[in-house]
C-alpha cells in the first residue's frame, strides 16, 4: 500500500543492524507516545507497565535468559526522556532508540506535535522521516511489541508485523480482541 523512499529504506535497515545491534527476532520492543497526545486528554500509560510486560515476554527469549542475558530493548517514542528513565528503572537492561542518535535532529523533540510539522524545514523533516521509518520497521521486526492503542504507529506495526500472536498493547482491555480495539479508534 505504501513503500518509504529508497534512502529511507537504506538507512532505516543500516541503522537497525549497524547502530542499534538489531536482529530480527532477537530483541523487544516499545511504543512510547507522548507529545500532543496529552491535549486529546490521553492518560499516557506508565513506564512500570512496559518493564512489567517485558518481564512477563521473557519466556520468550529462554534461549538467552536461560543464561542470565536479557534480550535488548528498542524504544520508539515521541519523547526522548523516556529513555532515561527506563535506563534508571532497570540498569542492567539494554535499552537502544533512535534517541540516542546524535545527528538525529528529530529525536531532540520532547514529543511530537502535528501542529509543528507546518513549521518544518527540509532539514527537520528529512530527520522525522529517518527516525520514523527506523522506529517503524524495528518494531515490526521484534520478537515482541509493547505499546499503546492511541497511536496511529502501532497500528502500522501491527499491520507490517510477521507474526501478531506478540503483539501487546497496554492500554487494551483484558480479554478484548484487537479487532474489537481496531473498530474503537
Amino acid at each position: 500500500m505504501w513503500r518509504p523512499h529508497q534512502k529511507y529504506r537504506k538507512f532505516s535497515c543500516s541503522a537497525m543492524e549497524n547502530t542499534h545491534g538489531l536482529k530480527p527476532g532477537e530483541y523487544l520492543a516499545f511504543s512510547v507516545r507522548r507529545g500532543d497526545k496529552s491535549e486529546e486528554k490521553f492518560a499516557f500509560t506508565e513506564l512500570t507497565e512496559y518493564i512489567n510486560e517485558a518481564e512477563n515476554q521473557m519466556h520468550r527469549f529462554e534461549s538467552i535468559v536461560g543464561i542470565g542475558q536479557v534480550p535488548k530493548i528498542f524504544v520508539a517514542t515521541d519523547d526522548c526522556s523516556v529513555m532515561s528513565e527506563f535506563r534508571t528503572m532497570c540498569p542492567a537492561w539494554t535499552f537502544v532508540s533512535e534517541c540516542d542518535v546524535e545527528e538525529n535532529k528529530a529525536a531532540a523533540q520532547n514529543g511530537f506535535a502535528l501542529r509543528d510539522f507546518k513549521d518544518w524545514g527540509a532539514d527537520a523533516e528529512d530527520a522525522h522521516f529517518t527516525k520514523f521509518f527506523t522506529e517503524i520497521y524495528a518494531m515490526t521486526m521484534s520478537r515482541v511489541f509493547i505499546g499503546v492503542a492511541y497511536t496511529n504507529v502501532s497500528w502500522w506495526v501491527y499491520f507490517l508485523r510477521p507474526f501478531r500472536h506478540s503483539f501487546i498493547l497496554l492500554d487494551k482491555p483484558k480479554g478484548e480482541p484487537d479487532s474489537r480495539v481496531f473498530n474503537f479508534w
